[in-house]
């Protein structure tokens, strides 16, 4: 019998659908800290981070019933975590904002929130994945992609041939596509894909 921590999501969810509340307790411990880990990395706040991650699963809680219908949970948990994050950046920027305006330098703030949070969270995410690469493909990816080799001279350096970096570098590449897909919501991560069009 398969024990409960390793239960599949989707298992999970089923039981969480008919109110079980240890089925719950499992999923949240399962990822709490993640989305704990991203909401402090974009907000830069324990209490406020803390606040996104109780909010994001009071809302799977309360829409449990409507659980057996999602397709893809990681999307669908890390879609409405970005959503609150999103919105508690907005709290306190729109409170600093009061803030300055109150002292007279409420025209020193032009920025896109949403914007800036995006590029936080594309640039958070791609580098997590480039320190998974393995030992070899994180130098091809290095030399070429961030110095600026030639593949040529790529070879030359680490004394393999042209077509060895070349297989190294494209598998990087995949595997760094794959580790955002996998932790990015798709809509999110679609302006990262341009980071990949001359990578082949």
């Amino acid at each position: 019998m398969v024990k409960e921590n390793q239960e599949t999501d989707e298992l999970l969810l089923g039981r969480i659908s008919t109110g079980s509340e240890e089925a719950f307790t499992t999923l949240f411990h399962r990822y709490r800290n993640k989305i704990f880990a991203i909401a402090y990395d974009l907000t830069e706040s324990e209490s406020v981070a803390e606040e996104i991650v109780q909010d994001v699963f009071l809302k799977i809680w309360v829409k449990r019933t409507s659980l057996p219908e999602v397709k893809y949970f990681k999307a669908y948990l890390f879609t409405s975590a970005r959503n609150h994050i999103i919105n508690a950046i907005r709290k306190i920027r729109l409170q600093q904002q009061k803030e300055l305006e109150a002292a007279g330098k409420g025209d020193s703030i032009s920025d896109s929130v949403t914007n800036a949070l995006l590029d936080k969270e594309y640039n958070i995410v791609f580098q997590r994945a480039v320190a998974r690469l393995s030992t070899q493909q994180a130098q091809v990816y290095h030399l070429i992609k961030e110095k600026g080799y030639t593949r040529d001279k790529v070879a030359e350096m680490l004394n393999l041939s042209p077509d060895t970096v070349k297989t190294h570098l494209a598998q990087a590449m995949r595997n760094i596509r794959a580790f955002c897909i996998a932790n990015m919501e798709l809509t999110t991560i679609m302006p990262v894909f341009g980071l990949f069009l001359n990578f082949s």
